[in-house]
């Protein structure tokens, strides 16, 4: 169970939707907000980096070695880089492999800034299935974490610079839908 929970650190998506002038908010009941276009291209610009983010990570996590590749990787896209690759060490320890990445149902945005020096901040809640991740230890599959569909959160930056960085992947046990 906890190597299912702490996966979701390093967690991978295969899809978001594509986001509208309205995008709702992390509460399908709430109310919706309306973002201008710079908002929605800055949101658009965040989903686009976590999945590019996911595709590489997934052959990491399949592979299951910390190598110094994988090092260099987390360093230069994730904002808290040394949490993610401690927890890739552990894996490559304990022999956990990581087959598949959860399947994303829908992503929206809870918050998107973006501030004067260029700099943002856009954070997503994402429904994703967990149910069919392929983890094993040693070869021995391993029970999921969640059987049914359950909200992630990930806060990506944009800095001044305009470089982006990823914040922590946050699984909740928060179903998804209303």
């Amino acid at each position: 169970m906890a190597a299912g929970a702490a996966l979701l650190l390093l967690a991978a998506c295969r899809g978001s939707e594509r986001p509208s002038p309205t995008v709702p908010t992390a509460a399908a009941t709430g109310p919706t907000r309306t973002y201008d276009e710079e908002e929605l291209a800055v949101y658009r610009r965040a989903v686009r980096r976590v999945e590019d983010f996911e595709v590489e990570n997934q052959r990491i996590l399949a592979a299951g070695r910390a190598t110094e590749e994988a090092r260099r990787f987390y360093q230069h896209r994730l904002r808290t880089w040394r949490p993610s690759f401690a927890l890739l060490q552990s894996y490559e320890r304990r022999g956990i492999r990581i087959a598949r990445r959860p399947v994303v149902i829908s992503t929206t945005a809870t918050s998107i800034k973006s501030f004067q020096d260029n700099a943002a901040e856009v954070v997503l809640a994402r429904c994703t299935d967990q149910s069919d991740l392929g983890m094993t230890r040693n070869g021995v599959p391993l029970p999921a974490a969640h059987d049914e569909p359950v909200i992630q959160e990930v806060t990506v930056y944009r800095s001044e610079n305009r470089t982006w960085t990823i914040g922590p992947f946050r699984t909740t046990d928060r179903p998804c839908g209303p």
